[in-house]
This record gives C-alpha cells, sequence and structure tokens, in this order.
C-alpha cells in the first residue's frame, strides 16, 4: 500500500481552455495545466488562463483548499509571471524546453 494516506496525490492534466480536463482534475488532487500554441507546440499558460481554470476547478470542488497546481512553461516564466502565478495559488512551475535554453538558465541567478 502506498505510505501516504489514504493514497499518493493525483493531479490531472489539462489544456487550456478544455473544460473538461478542469472537471476531471477538480475530482482530485491537482492541476498540471499547459497551454498549446497553432503548431502543437507548448504555449506559456498565462496569469490569465491560470485564473480562469483555477476559478472552474474551484467552482466545481467548492474550494481550492489542499489543491495543489503546476504550469507548464517554455523556459524561464518572467519574475512578474512567477509572482503572478505564486499569488493565483500555483504551487509548482514546470519548465519545458530546458535544452534547448540551457545556457540562458545557467547564467540567470534563480528567483527568491
Amino acid at each position: 500500500p502506498p505510505v501516504q494516506q489514504p493514497r499518493i496525490p493525483v493531479w490531472a492534466a489539462a489544456v487550456v481552455p478544455h473544460r473538461a480536463p478542469l472537471v476531471r482534475a477538480a475530482r482530485w488532487d491537482g492541476l498540471v495545466l499547459a497551454g498549446l500554441d497553432d503548431t502543437g507546440g507548448i504555449d506559456p499558460v498565462t496569469p490569465d488562463r491560470l485564473r480562469d481554470a483555477l476559478a472552474e476547478v474551484g467552482v466545481v470542488r467548492g474550494s481550492l483548499d489542499g489543491f495543489d497546481a503546476a504550469v507548464v512553461t517554455p523556459g524561464r516564466p518572467s519574475p512578474a509571471d512567477l509572482e503572478a502565478y505564486e499569488e493565483l495559488g500555483a504551487t509548482w512551475v514546470l519548465a519545458t524546453g530546458w535544452m534547448e535554453q540551457v545556457h540562458e538558465l545557467a547564467e540567470e541567478e534563480p528567483p527568491d
């Protein structure tokens, strides 16, 4: 059996603006939110998109208490976006495409 009780946390993936995955995520413990551009590549999840997605989840759940939200972004988000994600309740930021940006990421100081 899992060490965590009653079970391990389950996060559901969703791509904005699709509603059904948000409703599904609301039944579980968290959301991994991504956006796609017109070519199928990863598009940054803007703070507005996160706000809308969490509002939808909150309506379905009744509360966001105990709910994790991970935002998927291509590369490192701006400091302003990081601050906005945190204020909106994001608990994780997943930077993708980092292999293409490894030199840029290595040169920057991590945020506080």
